[in-house]
């Protein structure tokens, strides 16, 4: 039985892709939010230490503002911890 052309790279393709699509997926930030009353004004941003062969990676906060006009930032996030290897 024959297989049509069409049919023969699509699964191979389709399987490159999520595979490759994998890493950028688990590496989206979550979005940045305000707590309820608060209004978002800017995001502020630090770049994380890096060891040899290791990318930079840079986390971000949510700065808002009160009713009161006092802004306020958010904690930034952990830096990823240095592996023992």
């Amino acid at each position: 039985m024959r297989v049509p052309l069409g049919a023969r790279w699509w699964l191979p393709a389709a399987m490159f892709a999520l595979l490759g699509a994998g890493p950028v997926i688990t590496q989206v930030t979550p979005p940045l939010r305000c707590p309820a009353g608060k209004v978002f004004v800017r995001a502020d941003f630090k770049t994380c230490p890096t060891e040899n062969r290791r990318r930079a990676r840079t986390v971000r906060r949510a700065c808002c503002q009160g009713e009161s006009g006092k802004v306020r930032c958010m904690r930034y996030p952990r830096c990823p911890s240095r592996s023992p290897a």
